[in-house]
Order: C-alpha cells, then structure tokens, then sequence
C-alpha cells in the first residue's frame, strides 16, 4: 500500500509540473530557463523513485499517462481500472516478497 500512494503521489505531483511536450530521451536538448530544468529535475526524481520500487515499466506508456493526466486528454484507463490495477500490483508485491523470505528462511535453515 505504501508502494501505491508514493507511486501515485508521484505521478500526481508530476501532472502538475512536467512539461506537455515529450521529448525522446535519444534527442539533445539543452535545458534553458527554470520551467525546463525544473521539470527536468522532476522527471529524474519520478525515475528514481520508480526504479527503486523495482517494478517492470513501460517508460513510453508512463510518459503517456503523465501527458495525459496533466492536459486532460482521455485516459485510456477508468479510475476504477486504475485502482484495480494498483490493487493487483500490490498483491504480486506482497506475493514476490513472501516468496523472497520462504526462500531466505529455506537457505538460513540449511545453512
């Protein structure tokens, strides 16, 4: 749960501060005035705290959503379908970390 609401806090915080225009990360730019570095700087603090939940990510599809979120397109996903989906990941967490301790708790019996 704690993963979801700093996962969601994030994301939140980004549709009000990240630029509406995605760049390629492959494109040089140069970051000017305080807008493009500001919104830079957060981008790199939502990666981060996105790497450190360690979970696999569509890097294209999180921009999309942050996109659309923050101009207010159509989202491709209801709010509950949101919900359910966090709910879901929470759960593969949980199950992934159970899974993680049974083994390390196997392999400190052994040893």
């Amino acid at each position: 749960m704690k993963q979801t609401g700093i996962l969601a806090c994030f994301l939140f915080a980004a549709t009000f501060f990240v630029s509406s225009d995605v760049v390629a990360a492959e494109t040089e730019i140069e970051l000017e005035g305080r807008v493009q570095k500001l919104s830079y700087a957060i981008g790199m603090q939502i990666a981060e705290s996105l790497r450190m939940n360690d979970m696999e990510l569509d890097i294209d599809i999180v921009l999309r959503g942050i996109k659309d979120a923050y101009t207010d397109a159509e989202p491709l996903m209801s709010q509950p379908e949101v919900e359910d989906t966090f709910a879901r990941e929470m759960e593969e967490q949980a199950r992934l970390r159970e899974a993680e301790a049974d083994a390390n708790l196997e392999k400190s019996r052994r040893f």
